[in-house]
């Protein structure tokens, strides 16, 4: 710890203690989080004090730092919803064009609409819609965890608290870097649905787009993330929690199955889930082989297990939307449950189908970025 005014030997504040602010960062976003420069000792005159062991700082450093994350994870989550019901309200407010169907069979006069009634500007809601409400998923799932966890410390169950702690371990990369990365796509979708007016300061979801960047950046890039994932976190206990994850989605995937409205999404589900335990020993295989090829494929590893653990979340939550819809009596309430169903099976059908293919794609030993040499990338 280094203070910036040294502590007499009477326990008083005394000299200052060398640190000066160097600057002041003028940043693409976050501009209400001022970050600065700071100089140690310019004048040799700075002190730090050592907290906990020699040579533990680290360990205890990743013990907060895995908070962080998770609070970094749902920032993203936050920012992603946000600007999705910015978008949604401006879609249902903006005026242009005509139907489509109208304009196709070019009948007069017909009347101007809102854009949400234009099927690309319905695809980019949805998907934001899907994304923003499975991030959050994700987020208070891992939370759960956490909660599970004390309460396995608190119980004195140290069976109980490894097994949550573990599961943990495995989310909070995840949670972290695919949290932002899908979230930054979703508010991206966000400034496209105002169009030009997206772009300009005037509307919130500019600053939202460029506030997230961040996000995907510090507390550990999600690059570093994605190597922690594959590289320490998919292995502990010899795969015990990774395996302990993917046994946790298996209730959810069979009751999705004995529902006609949601047996197909639950076999897509189940496909992903599969797909990201296989590739896992298939990459722990390749380390003594062809090692670049996982260390290549980490980030997008990492994705395509966020994509089919929000979409076993996803299924998870359609399954008490789909008993409630036929219990529920108000309009309100139906279009609620609806919502998440169709919200569900278009982040399933849309994203979470995409894992086994993509997955079998990352493995294939292609190495071209560790193959190019440094002059070769140049582009004239």
């Amino acid at each position: 710890m280094v203070p910036k005014i040294r502590f007499n030997e009477k326990g008083e504040l005394g000299e200052p203690n060398d640190v000066q602010c160097g600057n002041i960062e003028s940043k693409m976003g976050i501009h209400g989080n001022a970050t600065c420069t700071l100089n140690f000792g310019s004048d040799n005159k700075c002190i730090g004090y050592l907290m906990g062991e020699e040579k533990q700082g680290m360990p205890i450093m990743f013990h907060m730092m895995n908070e962080e994350r998770q609070g970094v994870g749902m920032m993203g989550a936050s920012l992603s919803m946000a600007a999705y019901l910015h978008a949604l309200d401006y879609a249902k407010q903006r005026f242009q064009g005509q139907d489509v169907i109208a304009m196709a069979m070019k009948i007069e006069d017909s009347p101007q609409v809102t854009i949400i009634k234009h099927p690309d500007v319905r695809r980019m809601l949805l998907r934001q819609k899907s994304i923003s409400e499975g991030l959050r998923l994700l987020c208070l799932f891992c939370y759960f965890c956490m909660d599970s966890m004390f309460s396995a410390l608190v119980d004195g169950n140290e069976e109980q608290k490894e097994y949550w702690n573990g599961i943990i371990e495995v989310l909070t990369p995840v949670v972290k870097a695919y949290s932002t990365d899908r979230a930054q796509e979703s508010i991206e979708l966000a400034v496209q649905c105002y169009g030009g007016y997206g772009f300009c300061r005037e509307y919130p979801v500019e600053q939202m787009m460029r506030d997230n960047k961040i996000n995907q950046i510090y507390e550990g890039t999600n690059g570093i993330q994605a190597l922690d994932l594959l590289g320490r976190k998919l292995g502990m206990k010899k795969g015990t929690y990774f395996i302990n994850l993917l046994n946790l989605t298996k209730d959810a995937i069979d009751e999705a199955e004995k529902l006609d409205l949601l047996k197909g999404e639950a076999a897509i589900v189940k496909d992903a889930l599969t797909a990201c335990g296989l590739s896992a020993k298939d990459f722990s295989k390749m380390i003594g082989t062809t090692p670049y090829v996982p260390l290549i494929g980490a980030c997008d590893y990492l994705n395509a297990l966020g994509d089919a653990i929000v979409g076993w979340l996803h299924l998870k939550t359609a399954n008490v939307a789909a008993k409630k819809y036929f219990e529920a009596t108000g309009e309100q309430d139906k279009n609620f449950y609806m919502g998440k169903i169709r919200g569900a099976k278009f982040f399933i059908n849309r994203i979470t189908g995409l894992v086994p293919g993509h997955l079998e794609n990352i493995k294939k030993d292609e190495q071209s970025c560790m193959d190019i040499t440094d002059d070769q990338f140049v582009v004239e």
